[in-house]
């Protein structure tokens, strides 16, 4: 038998199947430096090739005896980079398809956690055209792995029933952990979450809450270890050399407070209208009236945010804050809030549906707000798919250092050794010795 579609199933179905084909046509089949952060995405497949290649976990693009060992990232996602390296080779079709496909499991996880909630599918939709969630959904970088991680904690944790399941929402904490150490805010969130269940007796809160605990205190713990005393002896590769084992957090951590502050102003602020309002390109938000703008989005979200604790203390809700907390005081970096794009926008939009409620004069706020998130996603979009480069490449040099990485590449023999300035960008795109 054929399953019944109502009429909202099959406007979603078409939905999804329109931008899946955008997604996929836009595949780009060559390598990216997208100007989010420039390289990371050339680092993060070199330890998928060298893993795939010569089954060592570093950043070093020369083949040595005495490898450098990597201590900075963790694994999942390069060995998920390594699995398509050893079957296919440094194919950039079947990278960014990849790409794409934990991209749309991650929205299709994102609609399962906001089943039957219009705010939740506007959100969902809202996030899927995004331009900057749309590009990162074709680069060989962490945070579209990681959201997808951090959906899927989410959702086992809201649908937790059984002590046990908790148990399988921490192994689902530990995937997001070692897919991003940022993951580390589930452990007091998840905790939390579980402890002030309401409808659930003491005793159930209590081994939920130790059961969700034990596998993400276990797999933090072992990260540390290994990465401060099994590796620490050794001989580390570049990236771990500079930045450490924790990626400078526990650094920008301890930092003064008027530098926090100084880059909530420039920084911070002004992020949240790139994402939520992507007409709006990273350049152009010198003006400190988009700082003032920013913080208003912000504001929006937390009064919705706020909205929803009176309802019910759910596991966005409290994981949500926490993450955000350590954001802010360890990162100024603007990529990092797209991990958070669905959920503002959720939150925003449950705030005008609030105020739309409360106010008479400001009925019409919610479809307002929902427009012009639509809007300027629609032409942010149209104008990365006209002009991909504007967000694709940090600037024409790396643009055309990956010209001549791909000229090499296919004008090169097989055993020629490159001298190259980014040797892990040339690694990656021309597959050869540098």
């Amino acid at each position: 038998m054929r399953p019944d579609f109502t009429s909202s199933q099959r406007v979603h179905l078409l939905i999804f199947l329109a931008l899946s084909l955008l997604y996929v046509i836009f595949l780009f089949p060559n390598p990216e430096y997208n100007s989010y952060n420039k390289d990371d995405a050339s680092w993060f497949l070199t330890l998928g090739i060298n893993l795939a290649t010569y089954g060592r976990y570093t950043t070093d693009t020369f083949p040595i005896l005495n490898y450098g060992h990597h201590a900075t990232w963790p694994f999942v996602f390069p060995g998920l980079l390594a699995a398509v390296v050893s079957i296919f080779g440094i194919s950039w079709f079947v990278l960014k398809l990849l790409m794409v496909s934990l991209s749309f499991a991650n929205l299709y996880l994102l609609q399962r956690l906001w089943t039957n909630c219009q705010a939740g599918f506007l959100a969902v939709l809202l996030t899927a055209i995004n331009p900057a969630y749309f590009l990162f959904s074709h680069v060989t970088m962490t945070e579209i792995p990681y959201m997808l991680a951090t959906t899927a904690t989410l959702l086992a944790m809201e649908r937790t029933q059984r002590t046990r399941d908790g148990f399988t929402a921490g192994l689902l904490a530990v995937l997001a952990f070692y897919t991003r150490g940022y993951a580390v805010t589930f452990l007091p969130s998840g905790i939390l979450f579980f402890l002030l269940r309401p409808s659930w007796p003491i005793r159930k809160r209590l081994i939920t809450a130790v059961c969700f605990a034990i596998p993400l205190v276990t797999g933090i713990g072992a990260w540390v270890i290994y990465t401060n005393h099994v590796l620490a002896g050794g001989y580390l590769d570049w990236i771990t050399t500079k930045y450490g084992n924790a990626a400078g957090i526990v650094a920008s951590l301890q930092r003064p407070l008027q530098e926090h502050a100084r880059e909530f102003f420039w920084y911070h602020m002004r992020f949240p209208v790139h994402f939520l309002l992507p007409v709006f390109s990273l350049p152009s938000l010198t003006n400190d009236a988009f700082a003032f703008l920013g913080l208003g989005l912000l504001m929006l979200s937390f009064c919705g945010w706020l909205s929803s604790m009176r309802k019910r203390v759910g596991a966005i809700e409290l994981w949500l804050p926490c993450a955000l907390g350590l954001h802010l005081l360890t990162s100024p970096s603007p990529r990092y809030w797209l991990t958070y794009l669905p959920f503002l926008v959720y939150f925003s939009l449950l705030a005008s549906q609030s105020l739309a409620k409360r106010w008479p004069l400001l009925h019409l706020s919610y479809p307002m707000l929902a427009g012009c998130f639509a809007a300027t996603a629609i032409v942010g979009l149209g104008h990365h798919l006209v002009m991909p480069d504007d967000l694709r490449f940090l600037n024409a040099y790396w643009r055309d250092y990956r010209d001549l990485a791909v000229w090499t590449r296919d004008n090169t023999p097989q055993d020629a050794v490159i001298v190259a300035h980014h040797a892990h960008n040339f690694y990656v795109a021309a597959a050869r010795r540098v």
